[in-house]
């Protein structure tokens, strides 16, 4: 690619990037701060967190049980630890893959301050992604199914990369520690807290559909505004073409294989937002920064993240063959 078309790809990412977070900062200045924390912190401190509620809430059972660390705090100081705590490992586990520049690069990307200002739990789980495909194949499976338990859309092909990558030594550790995150959940609140969770995650869907919040969809089927049978059933499908995606990209380096997984369970995912592409960001920096092919263009679309479905699209185009590795520069 031409250095000038290059250079004007970056100056068009971070253009666009930067109107977009001020226009994010307009916004939820002040009460979009930890609007999305509070909900967590609720559920940590009630004894039905899938009640029925104007802010409800939809992480899985297994959320439950690490939010429960939060009870002996209020809800300021908590959003105030977890929200410096989980940037604080986001840069340290995305130097890890993709570099310094590139992951400090990434906190301008409008994925990251959506997340970071309302206090979404995506920052730390784009930490435990990067850290897992820094890490052997057994703390590769374990990590990858702490992430699951907290927000499962993002890892939610998971097995098929371990599978591809490391192996049945990497599946097996992940549905393990995924079993006996979702057994230590069922004793913890009891088995009816699964269907309360299914109720919880209509809900939200019903209410982000009543607030215009689906306009920061990104997988497409976010768009049909419900979690019937069919929709589920075409997350299904495109889930099984995503997954024959990512077994042939097997021999790519860990830092795109980290992200490619991230963009395909989010394409295929039945509800996704834009918060959730934070995870994305730092590879996106990466390729802008050292790309020198036209993936540097899909690279632009995730890096700004306003561009719904197709974000993730470029986040995958981004991933093919970068040249990226464990060990950046």
């Amino acid at each position: 690619m031409p250095y000038l078309v290059r250079q004007k790809i970056l100056v068009f990412a971070l253009v666009t990037a930067i109107i977009t977070d001020v226009g994010l900062l307009v916004v939820l200045w002040p009460g979009g701060f930890g609007a999305d924390f509070i909900v967590y912190w609720r559920a940590a401190h009630s004894v039905a967190p899938y009640a029925p509620s104007p802010m409800p809430f939809a992480n899985p059972p297994t959320a439950l049980l690490w939010l429960q660390i939060l009870r002996p705090m209020s809800a300021t100081l908590s959003y105030a630890i977890v929200g410096l705590g989980g940037l604080a490992a986001y840069l340290w586990c995305g130097e890890k893959l993709y570099g310094r520049s590139a992951a400090f690069l990434a906190l301008l990307s409008p994925a990251v301050l959506l997340a970071a200002i309302p206090g979404q739990l995506a920052i730390i789980e784009g930490a435990l992604i990067f850290l897992a495909f820094a890490s052997p194949p057994i703390a590769c499976g374990i990590l990858l199914a702490i992430a699951g338990s907290v927000k499962p859309q993002m890892v939610l092909l998971a097995p098929v990369t371990l599978y591809a990558v490391h192996g049945l030594k990497g599946v097996a550790a992940f549905a393990i520690a995924g079993l006996l995150l979702m057994a230590a959940a069922t004793i913890a609140f009891g088995p009816e807290v699964w269907s309360a969770w299914f109720a919880g995650m209509s809900s939200l869907v019903q209410v982000a559909t009543e607030r215009h919040a689906l306009l920061l969809a990104v997988s497409p089927l976010s768009f049909t505004g419900s979690l019937n049978w069919i929709v589920l059933v075409l997350a299904f499908a495109i889930a099984a073409i995503a997954a024959v995606l990512l077994y042939k990209s097997r021999n790519l380096p860990a830092g795109d294989q980290a992200a490619l997984l991230v963009a395909c369970s989010l394409f295929a995912s039945p509800y996704a937002l834009s918060y959730d592409m934070a995870a994305l960001a730092p590879l996106a920096a990466a390729v802008l920064l050292r790309d020198r092919s036209w993936r540097s263009a899909g690279a632009a679309l995730t890096f700004t993240g306003a561009f719904g479905p197709l974000s993730l699209i470029g986040g995958f185009l981004a991933t093919r063959r970068t040249g990226l590795t464990t060990s950046p520069p």
